[in-house]
């Protein structure tokens, strides 16, 4: 009979180990799920003391602007300028014009020399809404040291005074 009693801890004992090495493996499944076909994947985790700088968000360009009346198209903002075009040739007073949704609801724009020394500035009204607005300025510039330059146009941020939404169009004076 101690034969059969020593064949039956084994059995026993082997069981005992198999059910426990299930139950550890069924523990690790849940603890690592693999993301299914539907599911993205996880987002890597940077090295310790290593933190990862948020990305740019930057507005879509009009031409992909939200369908009209979608939740989307509420939260959007941008400009554009449609003249002057990039290298045109501007004289003082500039005219520009645009389209615009910006939580401020106005437009700063800037005229600068090729050395960007501010040489105009203006402002137009915009507005925030399902869908942009057209804008514009008229905007008088000293007489530029340079041929070329840049216009800016841009919503001030009221928490810091940043360049919301900037667009920079080259023009030649």
């Amino acid at each position: 009979m101690t034969t059969n009693y020593k064949i039956a801890v084994a059995v026993v004992s082997t069981l005992i180990v198999g059910l426990a090495l299930f139950g550890i493996f069924l523990l690790f499944q849940k603890q690592v799920k693999k993301p299914g076909p539907s599911e993205p994947l996880p987002a890597p985790s940077p090295a310790s003391g290593f933190e990862l700088p948020p990305l740019p968000v930057s507005p879509p360009a009009f031409g992909q602007l939200p369908q009209t009346g979608t939740d989307d198209a509420q939260n959007y903002g941008g400009i554009s300028i449609e003249t002057p075009t990039a290298g045109s040739l501007v004289t003082s007073p500039l005219q520009v014009k645009g389209q615009a949704n910006t939580p401020q609801g106005s437009v700063s724009i800037v005229v600068k020399n090729g050395n960007q020394k501010v040489i105009g500035q203006g402002k137009a009204s915009a507005c925030f809404a399902k869908n942009p607005c057209p804008f514009s300025a008229s905007v008088v510039f000293e007489a530029p040291e340079t041929q070329t330059g840049t216009i800016e146009a841009y919503s001030p941020s009221p928490k810091n005074g940043s360049k919301e939404y900037l667009q920079i169009i080259r023009v030649n004076f």
